[in-house]
């Protein structure tokens, strides 16, 4: 019956949830601009609005990611003559025998002492 109808037996279209609306939008990135360092928890209270949905607008539709700035250590004149001679004392211990079996090299951040 379904193939005599449409010509095909492919599954019907689903309506879905609803998308969030374009004044949603617009609302929770208006609320953005004026605060940047506000948090989702404020612009839901704010914006009477679920907080999953504050945040689904602004990583989906509005595409802002959160970023933290991180200060590293700074360089000082100095500390490229101690990155040099540590260069030349560890090349010179991988030439000597042994030093490289004892080396062990990991992509972690922190290490533990076992």
């Amino acid at each position: 019956m379904k193939f005599q109808q449409s010509g095909c037996l492919c599954a019907a279209k689903r309506a879905g949830r609803p998308g969030r609306s374009a004044e949603k939008v617009v609302r929770v990135g208006e609320t953005f601009v004026r605060n940047l360092r506000k948090s989702t928890d404020h612009a839901n209270r704010e914006l009477h609005m679920p907080q999953s949905n504050v945040w689904l607008i602004l990583r989906k539709r509005l595409r802002v990611r959160g970023y933290e700035l991180q200060l590293l250590q700074v360089l000082n004149p100095q500390d490229h003559n101690h990155r040099f001679h540590f260069c030349v004392d560890f090349q010179q211990r991988l030439d000597e025998g042994g030093f490289a079996e004892k080396l062990v090299l990991s992509d972690e951040a922190t290490s533990h002492v076992w």
